[in-house]
């Protein structure tokens, strides 16, 4: 990384793989399926060292997406317990479809000391929200469990 060219906020994969099969995804309607490859980094100490690097550099805003990035809910928790522990943790941003926000989840969410979640919400009614994601079992009322 440039010293000459701090980086402000930083996008994190976590995942390719999603849980939902949304129509206008940017894959397409393809079966979400991937590969498990090597996102983030391929070890806990990797992924620490990158999140350090980026402190370093002078971010301060880290968004985790994916896919869906509570697929690799223990990837989350173990990079923000790691930047909580520092002197002025960046602030985090959260990006999920909120269909499987556990309680542990919520827990990490509320102690981070900068933490906004953003839940996507696709349509206005369950029909609606189920035809647009593929997801017969899930409705709009677990979305907003998830957002409350």
């Amino acid at each position: 990384m440039n010293p000459s060219n701090p980086i402000s906020s930083v996008r994190i994969k976590l995942t390719n793989q999603c849980n939902y099969r949304c129509r206008f995804c940017h894959h397409d309607g393809a079966c979400k399926t991937f590969p498990a490859g090597s996102m983030p980094p391929d070890s806990p100490e990797q992924f620490a060292n990158l999140l350090d690097q980026l402190v370093r550099q002078g971010c301060r805003d880290i968004t985790f997406t994916g896919g869906e990035p509570l697929l690799k809910e223990e990837s989350l928790r173990r990079a923000m317990m790691h930047l909580m522990a520092k002197a002025h943790p960046p602030a985090v941003t959260l990006v999920t479809n909120g269909s499987i926000v556990s309680n542990r989840v919520i827990s990490l969410l509320r102690e981070y000391p900068d933490c906004k979640v953003h839940v996507s919400v696709h349509a206005s009614t369950d029909p609606d929200y189920q035809h647009i994601t593929g997801q017969t079992g899930f409705s709009l009322s677990q979305a907003g469990k998830a957002i409350g």
